[in-house]
Formats: C-alpha cells, sequence, structure tokens
C-alpha cells in the first residue's frame, strides 16, 4: 500500500492506492504555536480511498451479465462519517460511458458543484478520467445513498452512505447489537444504458424491471435466487 498525507490548515488528506473502501479518522492534537494550528475537538477530513468505476460481471436470474459498478461489487461500498467530517472522494471512470456520482440526501452548504448531477453542477466524468468530489456533513446523520446520476447507471452503481453523531454524542435510542444496511433496488436483464436510450428514441417509458433486489439480489422467489457465485 501506498500512502501519502498532506496537511494544510484544519484539513489533513490521506491518499491509498487501494481497492476497496477504508475509513480513516485520526484525532486532532492541538499544534498551537506553529504554522499549523488545530485544536483537539476539531473533526478531521475523510477520504474515502475511491470509487472505481468499471463493468463487472455477475450471475444474476440465471444469467451472466456485464454491470457497471463500483470496486467490483453491488452495491457499491458503504461510505462511513461522522456529523461534521468533510468527505474527499476520488472517482476513476474505467467503465464506457460518461458518469457523476450523486450523495442523494446529503445537504451541499458552499459546495453545491459537490452534487453530482451531470450537466448542471458538472460535466459528466468520461471514461479514463477522474473526478474529485469534496463536501463537509453538516448537521445531518442517519442512512444516506449515493448513485450515479448519468443516463440510468444508479441501477447498478450505487451505495450507501452512513452518517454517525460526533464522537461524544449519544444516540436517541439504546445502541444496537448490530448495523445493517439493507438497499432495495431493481434489476433488469438488458443493458440499462442501451434500454434508457432506446426509450428516449421512441418517446416511451424504460422497460418494466425483471426483479426487485436486496442488497443487489433478487429475492427468494426468482429464479436462480440461490446462487450467489
Amino acid at each position: 500500500m501506498v500512502a501519502a498525507t498532506t496537511v494544510s490548515a484544519a484539513i489533513v488528506e490521506h491518499s491509498f492506492n487501494v481497492m476497496d473502501s477504508i475509513l480513516i479518522h485520526f484525532p486532532l492534537e492541538s499544534q498551537a504555536g506553529s504554522s499549523l494550528s488545530l485544536w483537539a475537538d476539531s473533526l478531521l477530513t475523510l477520504l474515502f480511498p475511491f470509487l472505481k468505476v468499471q463493468n463487472l460481471t455477475v450471475n444474476r436470474l440465471c444469467n451472466r451479465h456485464v454491470i457497471t459498478a463500483a470496486n467490483g461489487r453491488l452495491p457499491g461500498p458503504s461510505i462511513r462519517a461522522r456529523e461534521g467530517d468533510t468527505l474527499i472522494i476520488h472517482v476513476f471512470n474505467k467503465s464506457p460511458y460518461n458518469l457523476t456520482i450523486h450523495w442523494h440526501g446529503i445537504h451541499q452548504m458552499l459546495s453545491a458543484w459537490a452534487d453530482g448531477p451531470d450537466m448542471i453542477t458538472q460535466c459528466p466524468i468520461r471514461p479514463g478520467n477522474k473526478y474529485t468530489y469534496k463536501f463537509k456533513i453538516i448537521k445531518q446523520e442517519g442512512t444516506f445513498w449515493w448513485h450515479s446520476h448519468t443516463s440510468t447507471l444508479r441501477a447498478t452503481l450505487y451505495g450507501a452512505i452512513i452518517i454517525r453523531p460526533r464522537a461524544g454524542s449519544s444516540y436517541p435510542f439504546p445502541k444496537p447489537y448490530r448495523e445493517v444496511p439493507i438497499l432495495l433496488g431493481e434489476w433488469w436483464n438488458g443493458n440499462v444504458v442501451d434500454m434508457a436510450n432506446q426509450a428516449l428514441a421512441h418517446g416511451t417509458g424504460p422497460n418494466i424491471s425483471d426483479a426487485y433486489t436486496i442488497n443487489g439480489w433478487p429475492g427468494d422467489l426468482y429464479p436462480c435466487s440461490q446462487n450467489r457465485k
């Protein structure tokens, strides 16, 4: 693993060459009197190493399909942070499609350019290119989700965002025994981008999905639903 660290004002950015999600959350210590002035109760910038978007072959409904996914999984990795944290997320587009990522439900306070709708707050990330999103979580806690905001790529390009209270704060309910994010979705047997383009060309709605999914998998009543390989 190769790592680089950059310190500037109250932001510490870590860049990692890794293949999966890692949450970096260090306490800050007071350094008064130096060129860097941080406070013990400050919240650190978190770098979610990256979302590497590329084609992925999966088995669903008794057939093999090529989909667009992040970091080789469906759903994509969960992003975990605390209220007050700043997130820096690098997106590398290794897919054949233009795309953007939208952070659904996150209030973009003074960071509207990081919201993600293509051709509104940014141009799409072209194949072979990368883009960095940076935004701060302000007065929000709970479970949200991120997804592609280009064409119908969100059908397979999505994941959870879990925002916990600041360190030292308590939940308004007993501490749970275990956290299990549940993401509900839909599955199409065809190429979702081709499906959307066909609908636009004919002025019709998109095809009805072939299955509903829980965390990327069709339910038990669908064909081959027990085949998780």
